[in-house]
């Protein structure tokens, strides 16, 4: 139950973190909530009197990479160069907590592709992992521009009052960066998803969602209709994969 419960005390922090104090006050109930659903995730994935299989160890992964992406979107400041000199430990957290639950995630995913070809499904899941694998290290080289390159360029706004001329040209390579890893992201999701409905390690309901969402919210980023933009949302099919898997191995 509680694993199904999960995402809500993240993505209700997300509401005013900033207000109550920011990192400072949202970290120690960040960690409570990563013990009790790392105590959750230990009963489902080790059972007693046997070892955790692959199916566990893929479904624990890929809920733990959500929920830390999660957690490090409750101290997102914005994009802003004024709210990150303002909020700088917490765009710092939310970049690392980012790239920290994708690398979760792919490992997750990886895993779930080796599960997948064991089964006979040789064409969507290496795909999939392809799309992910290269979408992450665009991912990985957005965060690091968030980290060193933004941070460098807030500090300079902050001490002149005047933004650094090379900033703009940066900032929209990174954007790139970041289209890219969402847009592959989504379809990695169809991909996966394809792949579980083909080999029934999902139902025929949970897999034409994942199919439908990843399709759709491809689409939808491209066209810059909102809804999907957030790195967040990606995350939300992995948890869902994620909790099929453990509830199969169960």
């Amino acid at each position: 139950m509680y694993l199904w419960l999960g995402p809500i005390l993240p993505l209700s922090a997300l509401v005013g973190v900033h207000d109550a104090g920011g990192l400072t006050a949202f970290v120690p109930a960040g960690i409570i909530h990563l013990g009790l659903l790392g105590l959750a995730l230990l009963g489902v994935t080790a059972p007693a009197g046997g070892a955790a299989t692959m199916p566990r160890v893929a479904g624990g992964l890929l809920v733990l990479g959500s929920t830390v992406v999660w957690l490090g979107a409750a101290t997102f400041p914005g994009m802003r160069l004024e709210d990150v000199a303002s909020h700088r430990a917490d765009h710092w957290f939310t970049s690392g907590a980012f790239l920290l639950g994708a690398l979760i995630s792919l490992a997750g995913f990886t895993l779930l592709a080796t599960l997948l070809w064991d089964a006979g499904e040789r064409v969507l899941s290496p795909l999939g992992s392809v799309a992910l694998l290269f979408g992450t290290v665009t991912w990985a080289l957005h965060l690091v521009f968030r980290a060193t390159i933004m941070v460098s360029a807030a500090g300079e706004l902050t001490a002149s009052g005047t933004g650094a001329a090379w900033y703009q040209a940066l900032r929209l390579w990174s954007g790139a960066m970041y289209a890219i890893y969402m847009t592959l992201a989504y379809l990695a999701t169809a991909a996966f998803g394809a792949a579980m409905l083909k080999t029934r390690w999902a139902g025929k309901g949970w897999g034409r969602i994942f199919v439908i969402f990843g399709f759709v919210a491809t689409v939808g980023f491209l066209a810059r209709a909102g809804a999907f933009d957030p790195p967040l949302v990606v995350q939300f099919m992995p948890y869902a994969m994620g909790m099929l898997l453990l509830r199969r191995a169960v």
